[in-house]
């Protein structure tokens, strides 16, 4: 779900990378990287790569209520998410229509 650190999409994607960084063992942003939105997602993307090409498990993300996302309320877009996820990499989006 939400919370008041993820209601935006920096915020959501800064929260992701931690988790993704700690659960695999990787090295965490630097803050320089967390300073602005457009780094933030270059390091996602990046982090999604690193995750498929090594030898670790499956990441499956699951993002709930994305509706919620501030972004995403008033224009209905995710321009942040990959188009195509890296192999064994997985998105999962739930919203409510509205």
């Amino acid at each position: 779900g939400t919370s008041q650190m993820s209601s935006d999409a920096r915020g959501l994607l800064k929260s992701i990378c931690f988790q993704v960084c700690l659960a695999y063992g990787l090295p965490l942003p630097r803050a320089q990287v967390l300073d602005a939105h457009t780094r933030v997602v270059q390091f996602f993307h990046t982090l999604l790569h690193t995750v498929s090409c090594r030898n670790f498990e499956s990441l499956v993300l699951l993002l709930d209520a994305m509706d919620d996302l501030d972004s995403v309320r008033h224009a209905r877009r995710v321009p942040w998410l990959p188009l195509n996820c890296p192999p064994r990499v997985h998105l999962i989006l739930s919203a409510c229509s509205g």
